[in-house]
């Protein structure tokens, strides 16, 4: 007996890729003319024209926090008073509240003329510093509330610059805190809701980095997460996994420092230390159409 199954005449269209020039710069207030090929093809069963629509949109960003750390000194930052609701930078601390470094410097910086420091300056005229021993504290930055562009599936993105020079031997025989990178930096998580610290092993760093920008996928990648939407949703989860309240929406990053009992920078260098700049999370959607463009494949 043969069988057979007709499914009809069926269009597939595929839209390729879209090609234009990133290279263009466009002056304040003026315009440039910028081709567009987009390339579309038909899959399908019938051998006809398909119509497409090209659109150009404007990307809509929306800043949560845009801090180049040039608002003031160190006790300006960590002021609630001067923070809306409240909601000002902190420096915490898990163990010898009498070490901790964290504080605004002018010794070195990515813009102008101010960073975060963990550190001590000795000759800042210099660019050269040391941090002390037995420290484990963390630099935490004002907690944002992304739960709107969560509900929309708006992504939201963060960076910070850093530099750090730090002593990345080994020390077993410590009896403190323990970092299998000798002194370094933990990236992590504070909740709000919750007021909890939550470490993320995994992202620790140590050794010497130059001034770098970095990103929740620089971080936090090894999650498999690039936005932090994404970094929400997974310590999120986690929070109410473990019977924590829902964190509502609210995230705060910080940055950990764990040192030991002996190094104080990375060997060769002039200083020693963790430097913190330019901290961004914004939010980019797609706005209103500027222009579009109707047509037919050939």
């Amino acid at each position: 007996v043969n069988e057979s199954v007709y499914f009809g005449i069926w269009h597939d269209a595929a839209a390729i890729d879209i090609d234009w020039d990133v290279t263009q710069e466009i002056e304040k207030n003026g315009c440039v003319d910028i081709p567009i090929t987009a390339h579309v093809r038909n899959n399908g069963t019938v051998a006809e024209q398909i119509p497409y629509t090209i659109e150009v949109k404007k990307t809509q960003v929306e800043f949560f926090l845009k801090d180049d750390i040039e608002k003031g000194d160190t006790d300006y930052y960590t002021n609630p008073d001067n923070w809306p609701d409240g909601n000002s930078w902190e420096i915490g601390y898990f163990d010898n509240p009498k070490c901790i470094n964290w504080h605004i410097t002018d010794m070195d910086y990515r813009s102008p003329t101010h960073a975060w420091y963990a550190g001590n300056e000795v000759c800042p005229e210099e660019g050269c510093g040391y941090y002390g021993y037995d420290q484990w504290n963390a630099l935490r930055m004002p907690y944002v509330d992304i739960s709107e562009f969560l509900s929309r599936n708006v992504p939201v993105y963060f960076s910070l610059d850093i530099t750090y020079s730090l002593d990345d031997t080994p020390n077993p025989g410590y009896n403190g805190h323990f970092s299998y990178h000798g002194d370094a930096i933990m990236f992590g998580c504070w909740d709000p809701v919750n007021n909890l610290y939550l470490f993320f092993s995994g992202t620790e760093r140590s050794g010497y980095l130059p001034w770098t920008t970095l990103t929740v996928g620089d971080i936090f990648g090894y999650l498999g997460v690039t936005t932090l939407n994404d970094l929400y949703n997974f310590y999120a989860s986690w929070m109410i996994g473990h019977g924590y309240s829902d964190p509502q929406g609210k995230i705060a990053i910080f940055v950990g420092f764990m040192t030991d009992d002996s190094g104080t920078g990375y060997p060769g260098k002039g200083w020693g230390g963790v430097l913190i700049d330019n901290v961004n999370v914004y939010g980019a959607g797609v706005g209103d159409t500027v222009w579009s463009m109707d047509g037919v494949t050939d």
